[in-house]
């Protein structure tokens, strides 16, 4: 196993040493990837005897609340302000764009921030220290590679093995995405020796369906669309169909790696209708077409073959049709 040798942690090491407060965050609509990179640095900072604290924009997902077990994934509120104006330091993971950190951004001002990433980050100045990797499959993944390699943690505890491995298999699903390389099976490899059952962190994830999310799913096969000879499909998820079937926004996870698993499917897009002038937009591609130039030009962002945006101040159906004539040009010129 070779190191990431291009990427320097010593400047990291020596803000963490003279902080004595230390807000860990991540995007907006969190995932596997970035709740499990700040529990397991969580641990980490915790043993070394520093005040930390796991503060993000929403909630932490239903799913993902087995890593969590001890509670300490905090939602931002108002009691939070005064505590982010006096952090001395802020180590935000995955979030590509510093934006995603919605109104936390406005409180770090004082303190010292790092963006330890796997997306090209978009945060401009936001940050004073970027430590990014868009080679890696995962955030998850490089901070394996910090305790690994630069801290010499050839043992990991389970509460940062588990996090570490979610982070990891999440955002290779499981092993199974472009973006998966051997080395990823090396890491999860060391982390399944360190304790972490492969099966019971896929089973948290996957298998915890609830009924609301079944009925949401079926109308969503429903009412799937197909143009340019089935390579391009989508759906679109109305407040009513959320309200009829008692589900959450959180329900329509997953859903467009379903309508991507359908032969013939290159480009997979999911419409989330937020609220009136809101649309949420997934996309997902099989690997022939990128799909994150689209993203970025609705405001998102994301990776080559999974990206999203969330589009404001925009009725629903002009944003679909503005987003399927986007999809269409870029199949049409692939031909």
């Amino acid at each position: 196993m070779s190191n990431n040798c291009h990427i320097s942690w010593s400047k990291l090491d020596q803000l963490i040493l003279k902080a004595d407060t230390i807000l860990l965050s991540t995007h907006i609509h969190s995932d596997g990837d970035g709740i499990g990179s700040e529990l397991a640095f969580y641990q980490y900072l915790v043993d070394l005897g520093k005040e930390c604290r796991i503060i993000n924009p929403s909630e932490i997902p239903n799913k993902l609340k087995f890593l969590d077990s001890c509670n300490k994934v905090e939602t931002f509120n108002s009691v939070h302000v005064n505590w982010l104006n006096n952090v001395d330091l802020s180590i935000i993971f995955d979030i590509g764009d510093y934006k995603r950190l919605k109104e936390i951004s406005n409180y770090l001002h004082n303190s010292k921030t790092v963006s330890i990433d796997h997306h090209p980050s978009k945060s401009c100045n936001f940050f004073d220290y970027k430590i990014i990797d868009s080679n890696s499959p995962a955030t998850g993944f490089m901070l394996w590679e910090y305790f690994y390699y630069h801290l010499n943690m050839k043992e990991l505890s389970k509460n940062i093995s588990d996090a570490l491995y979610t982070a990891l298999a999440t955002d290779t699903g499981f092993f199974r995405y472009s973006n998966t390389t051997a080395k990823s099976h090396t890491v999860a490899a060391h982390l399944i020796g360190c304790g972490t059952n492969p099966y019971e962190i896929y089973s948290q994830v996957h298998e915890q369906r609830n009924h609301s999310q079944v009925k949401l799913l079926a109308k969503v096969i429903q009412n799937l669309e197909f143009s340019d000879d089935g390579k391009f499909s989508w759906f679109t998820i109305t407040q009513n169909m959320l309200n009829e079937c008692d589900a959450i926004l959180e329900d329509v996870d997953g859903f467009t790696n379903f309508s991507r698993s359908i032969n013939g499917v290159e480009i997979a897009v999911m419409f989330v209708e937020v609220d009136k002038h809101t649309t949420r937009i997934n996309f997902r591609s099989k690997g022939q077409y990128s799909i994150n130039d689209i993203a970025i030009r609705l405001g998102g962002g994301g990776h080559q073959f999974a990206a999203g945006a969330l589009v404001k101040e925009r009725d629903l159906q002009e944003v679909k049709l503005n987003t399927i004539s986007l999809v269409k040009q870029k199949l049409s010129e692939k031909k």
